[in-house]
């Protein structure tokens, strides 16, 4: 293969991608096109949806779709898998959420083995745990969330980390609806990463 500076990945100076990174990117495409077509949701004018947050907005993405369907969770889990930094094997979340994005992620083979959920409100029965499956305090975790708005879902579930001695090595989410969420993350000097951004998306259909 022809080589232009130095690089073994390069071709007439441009950057040429791996493998893995060639099938990242066609998945991280088809599940775009997955997510418009499914999850994304327009109101009625007049009729705005009233958002986790508490604002509301002229579209939805209704990501139970996606991440409780066969092809769109191994590609949420494919593409999510490549943002967990190396020597971390745990994630978890806020339910509900984050629970079918978790368990997509320890079932996937490049994913990490290890997965856990924060409860809203601690049950009053049985352990009467706020975080339940596989948490080890001693080691490292990454915190998912299906789509940030204001970031309050997915602090919440890094304060009970916290709260139970845990790091949280890092956020990710699969959309990031772009209302301040991801800058409250980062503000608490955590790194946040997501797969998509808005303008990923065709919002022309929103009122």
């Amino acid at each position: 293969m022809p080589r232009s500076n130095g690089s073994p990945f390069s071709r007439g100076g441009v950057r040429l991608l791996t493998s893995q990174e060639s099938a990242t990117s066609g998945a991280r495409s088809r599940l775009r096109e997955l997510i418009e077509e499914r999850a994304l949701v327009f109101a009625s004018p007049g009729e705005p949806y009233l958002l986790a947050s508490g604002r509301h907005s002229s579209f939805y993405f209704d990501m139970k779709k996606v991440t409780m369907d066969r092809e769109s969770s191994r590609l949420i889990a494919q593409c999510l898998a490549t943002l967990i930094p190396p020597g971390v094997d745990c994630v978890g979340g806020l339910e509900t959420g984050a629970v079918p994005i978790v368990q997509s992620l320890v079932c996937a083979e490049a994913g990490p083995t290890h997965g856990f959920f924060v409860r809203k409100r601690a049950r009053r029965h049985g352990l009467k745990g706020k975080i339940e499956g596989n948490f080890d305090p001693g080691r490292p975790v990454v915190i998912v969330d299906d789509v940030t708005t204001t970031g309050e879902s997915v602090l919440k579930a890094v304060r009970a980390v916290q709260h139970f001695g845990g790091i949280v090595a890092k956020v990710v989410a699969v959309v990031d609806r772009g209302a301040g969420g991801s800058e409250r993350v980062r503000r608490l000097g955590l790194t946040y990463e997501a797969l998509f951004k808005l303008d990923d998306f065709d919002l022309r259909g929103a009122s």
